[in-house]
């Protein structure tokens, strides 16, 4: 299965399997200026939610409300079952030029890959406007 797209929000929706999804015009993810990249719990059991392990060549890393161009990436319902702070089971670290996008959705310390983005090189901080 790859990606969906839901008209009039520019929201890109992940759905099970590892799909890439490449820029479009001008080195954006989608033809408009901003994407979201939003993640579902699809399966609680499955260690990325069932979102599979996805790759993005063109993501703008800034701030959606002051830079028109950045993108983003919406993990808020595939962290719905966990408990405390979201940001404790998310993890953003970089490998070679690329920064990979993990997460642990039951809270023992596994954490894994739901998204790369290829030739970036940013933070959770960054990431989220921390």
């Amino acid at each position: 299965m790859g990606w969906g797209i839901r008209a009039g929000d520019f929201t890109i929706l992940s759905s099970r399997g590892n799909d890439t999804y490449n820029s479009g015009v001008n080195g954006h993810i989608f033809v408009q200026d901003q994407a979201i990249l939003q993640y579902y719990l699809i399966d609680l059991n499955d260690p990325t939610g069932g979102n599979g392990s996805d790759v993005v060549n063109g993501f703008i890393v800034g701030n959606i409300n002051t830079n028109a161009n950045a993108d983003k990436i919406d993990l808020t319902d595939l962290l719905s079952a966990t408990t405390g702070n979201h940001g404790d089971h998310v993890s953003v670290t970089t490998s070679g030029a690329n920064t990979l996008v993990s997460v642990d959705l039951k809270g023992d310390g596994n954490f894994a890959t739901v998204l790369t983005l290829n030739n970036v090189h940013t933070t959770l901080a960054a990431l989220t406007g921390a």
